[in-house]
């Protein structure tokens, strides 16, 4: 049995009262709060981490019930093909036993596609998505006729069990993925039934690109790119991680892989429409590579 510390970093009150204006050329937004960014109230923030011991769990998703019980969906278990997707169970502070359990022990294709990678989860009740980094193995397996690729599983069951949806199109091309270090999957399910480019926020599926794109769809298999207006010109997004609020929407990234200028540089974004993005925060005092991922 895997053991798992769950560690409550801090409790912090944040004001976002120095966002900056919005600019005459965003967008209207009707189906989130209208709440003026430079107004908005002060927001409770709980910092949780997880640690486990013996395996590489990086990106997880994970969803609290209830302020007790903890839900993980995690892949990433080593660097072998058929690592797979597993569920971790256990209470926020980590104080009861985990339990574990295979739910993706397979890719749709053993000997190309059975390696998986930073999960995209989203859940309303027992029904969720998810969108995985899948490959044949960590690197070095990708072919022209199998690329790195990003595929869709739904789940009925409460994440028990997964059903292969298909491989991941992006204006209209099969996506092939670069680092795939992303987590962050918004599904609306009474989102629009077609494809809303007027509205980004009314689709319903909302995900991160890797090169300062959004992703929207209303299947969850057939995404549109749309550029964002980036507040950090220099900046891409790595290791970004993307989440829906009543207020609108927050990301939290790295500025880029690693150099002089990005390294340790960690963002955070607030948008209301997905496309006008606006810091909150931005820091630049990290030194030890470990923390930036994720």
């Amino acid at each position: 049995m895997l053991k798992m510390a769950l560690i409550l970093l801090s409790l912090s009150f944040m004001s976002c009262s120095h966002l900056q204006k919005n600019s005459s050329n965003d967008r209207a937004i009707s189906s989130v709060s209208s709440i003026d960014p430079n107004q908005m109230p002060p927001i409770e923030w709980h910092f949780v981490t997880t640690t486990f011991q013996g395996l590489n769990y990086v990106y997880t998703p994970f969803f609290i019930k209830d302020e007790k019980n903890l839900t993980l969906y995690t892949a990433g278990g080593g660097t072998a093909a058929g690592n797979g997707i597993r569920k971790l169970s256990t209470d926020l502070f980590g104080t009861k036993a985990i339990t574990e359990k295979m739910v993706i022990p397979t890719g749709p294709d053993a000997a190309k596609y059975n390696y998986f990678r930073a999960g995209r989860v989203s859940k309303n009740g027992s029904e969720l998505y998810m969108l995985t980094e899948i490959a044949g193995c960590y690197e070095g397996c990708d072919t022209p006729a199998a690329p790195k690729s990003m595929a869709t599983y739904h789940s009925l069951d409460d994440g028990n069990t997964w059903t292969f949806v298909g491989f991941v199109n992006v204006d209209g091309k099969r996506y092939v993925s670069q680092w795939m270090a992303q987590t962050g999957l918004v599904w609306n399910p009474n989102g629009s039934k077609d494809l809303d480019l007027k509205d980004l926020t009314n689709n319903k599926f909302i995900t991160i690109g890797e090169n300062r794109d959004m992703f929207v769809s209303n299947d969850g298999v057939n995404f549109k790119s749309i550029k964002m207006n980036h507040p950090f010109p220099k900046d891409r997004l790595v290791f970004a991680s993307l989440a829906k609020t009543p207020f609108g929407f927050h990301m939290m990234t790295c500025a880029n892989w690693s150099d002089r200028y990005y390294t340790m540089a960690v963002r955070h974004l607030f948008s209301k429409d997905l496309v006008n993005w606006y810091p909150i925060e931005s820091s630049t005092f990290l030194k030890n590579p470990q923390f930036y991922k994720g």
